[in-house]
């Protein structure tokens, strides 16, 4: 019998019914990337990454309040941890122009508040409103399931194991 975690990528992929997805990605490359090239990684990243994002966008246009995804994960942050514009930058790895320009919007719409730091009142921390609070629940409703693949299929293993995988290679 053979091992279970030597499946191809093709193999895997039709096992989890995501077929379709694998050709039309092929139809819009000049050459479908080699999972078994490392050298093709970064390509593979980027291509689902981007698919990643279109999927957000489509799923956040139908909110009351349609947010972006750099304001998604900006505002999700600030959700879990109030933090200054340089800290969120470096965990988003965004410019701190960037992420300024995300929190102005956010603050004008109503879901974050900006007050000064108690350690340094020149910092201002960003925090979210109930409307914010409440625009996470939302996007995070919207947004299940939202990687297109599903993940479940693969096995807690697995799951662990892409997700260590993915904060390795962010962490450079």
């Amino acid at each position: 019998m053979r091992d279970p975690g030597a499946e191809t990528v093709d193999e895997l992929l039709e096992r989890l019914s995501v077929r379709a997805t694998h050709a039309r990605m092929s139809s819009r490359c000049m050459f479908l990337p080699q999972e078994d090239r490392v050298g093709d990684l970064p390509l593979l990243l980027r291509l689902a990454s981007t698919a990643t994002d279109r999927r957000v966008s489509d799923r956040l246009a139908g909110l009351e309040l349609a947010l972006t995804p750099p304001e998604l994960e900006v505002l999700r942050r600030v959700a879990q941890k109030p933090s200054g514009g340089r800290d969120l930058a470096t965990y988003l790895g965004r410019s701190p122009q960037r992420v300024s320009a995300v929190l102005a919007r956010l603050v004008e719409l109503g879901l974050v508040q900006r007050e000064p730091s108690w350690r340094d009142s020149r910092v201002h921390a960003a925090r979210p409103t109930d409307a914010g609070l409440d625009a996470v629940d939302d996007a995070a409703e919207r947004l299940a399931g939202t990687v297109g693949v599903d993940l479940d299929g693969l096995g807690v293993e697995v799951r662990d194991l892409f997700a260590r995988v993915l904060v390795v290679v962010a962490a450079g």
